[in-house]
């Protein structure tokens, strides 16, 4: 059993700080996503209700949301997402002026992936598994709800700057613990944590794209398996929200380890009590057995 540290008590501490919050007002704003609802939530606090647009339990890149559903967007103050092509679906003139982009002032990183027999680039749309982006987009937040609602401006900013504290903690103990990993290589399924490689030194091997649909040719993944055993990679990572059967083929031709890392893109019944800090501290034990 691995000692608990003085992080992971504030984390808790802030998990309970986050969940007896309650609405004061009839504002609803819409979230595109779990990570831009939870993002979302610890900046307007008990402001405003927040909701989430995708449903519980459904991978974002395959949601798509029906018109009555995308209409009732018109009812919220506010809708907050991702950007980066990350939601599909389209919205009206009037939706997309009263949109929040979360993505907004962030550099952002690309892919080159295989896709019906080409090599395409594509923009890495999962900004959020960077720590230090996700203080960005809590500024975002910030920034937007604070010209809403000016009169509670120092509310929202005290927010703001509590998390960011708790946020910059747990970004401290990854760079600490990943300076001196054994590996730099991450072997992931889905091609998902570049932003959390980029900003600790690591390298990403990913067997889909960016997207899950973007699955590799057999010629394909037959040198990514031969890349896997020349690094000396001992785990593969699958996702929670994805099948694992991929992930444990690949594992067991290779014979090294099968792990799980979640990419945060929604809640399932075994997550349904998480958010994102405490995702992202299991994600750091996670990478750190198996880099460490």
């Amino acid at each position: 059993m691995k000692k608990i540290s003085m992080l992971f008590i504030m984390i808790i501490i802030s998990i309970g700080l986050f969940s007896c919050s309650t609405s004061r007002t009839n504002d609803v704003i819409v979230a595109s996503s779990f990570p831009i609802y939870d993002l979302t939530k610890r900046v307007v606090g008990d402001k405003y209700e927040v909701e989430t647009f995708t449903p519980a339990g459904v991978e974002p890149h395959e949601f798509e949301p029906t018109p009555s559903k995308v209409a009732k967007l018109h009812d919220a103050i506010l809708y907050v997402e991702n950007g980066l092509g990350f939601e599909k679906y389209e919205l009206d003139e009037e939706i997309k002026n009263k949109t929040l982009t979360l993505s907004d002032g962030i550099d952002v990183i690309y892919s080159n992936h295989s896709h019906d027999d080409k090599i395409v680039k594509e923009v890495d749309p999962h900004i959020w598994l960077s720590l230090s982006n996700a203080i960005k987009m809590m500024e975002n937040v910030y920034n937007r709800i604070s010209l809403i609602d000016p009169s509670n401006e120092a509310y929202y900013k005290r927010n703001y700057l509590n998390n960011k504290v708790l946020f910059e903690a747990l970004d401290s103990k990854y760079e600490e613990t990943l300076k001196n990993a054994k590996s730099t290589y991450l072997t992931t399924t889905h091609e998902a944590f570049g932003y959390l490689c980029h900003e600790y030194g690591l390298i990403q091997i990913s067997i889909m794209g960016i997207s899950t649909e973007d699955k590799p040719t057999p010629q394909q993944l037959s040198l990514i398996q031969e890349q896997i055993k020349d690094k000396g990679i001992t785990t593969i990572f699958s996702e929670e929200l994805q099948s694992e059967d991929f992930a444990k083929s690949v594992s067991e031709t290779l014979n090294i380890k099968c792990g799980v890392l979640n990419t945060i893109e929604g809640l399932t019944d075994k997550t349904s009590s998480d958010d994102y800090l405490t995702l992202m501290a299991y994600n750091y034990l996670q990478i750190m057995e198996a880099l460490c």
